[in-house]
């Protein structure tokens, strides 16, 4: 992947409710990435690219023959919109429970009688 192709990522602002903030949208240059101006205190999950697509597709026995072309031909508005689409798609089905368990994990050692004392009182209401 060349320095000049472009990256679309969103920030998704959490508020401590739980409830979602504001959600930015921007782009940047794959060599522009590594200093991004994100405010204080919030850090990018991931990003997309073509490249990203091609990988899907090349992995899959079967694939549109001209699914180059497809990746290709599609517009930095396409990828705004599939890593807006994407992004929505993940806070709406993965993202809070995947944050809970990654975090747990990462930080185990603060967890480990509290993770069991909730395992042992599921079911007791």
């Amino acid at each position: 992947m060349n320095e000049k192709t472009t990256a679309h990522y969103a920030i998704i602002a959490v508020n401590l409710d739980g409830t979602f903030g504001e959600v930015v949208r921007r782009e940047a240059t794959l060599s522009a990435l590594a200093h991004l101006d994100i405010d204080p205190g919030y850090y990018p999950v991931t990003f997309i690219s073509r490249d990203d697509i091609r990988g899907i597709y090349q992995q899959r026995p079967k694939s549109p023959e001209n699914i180059e072309e497809i990746i290709s031909g599609m517009t930095d508005f396409d990828m705004r919109e599939l890593a807006s689409d994407m992004g929505d798609d993940y806070v709406n089905q993965l993202y809070w429970p995947s944050m809970e368990i990654l975090f747990e994990e990462k930080f185990e050692k603060y967890f480990g009688d509290m993770t069991e004392n909730n395992e042992d009182n599921e079911g007791e209401e």
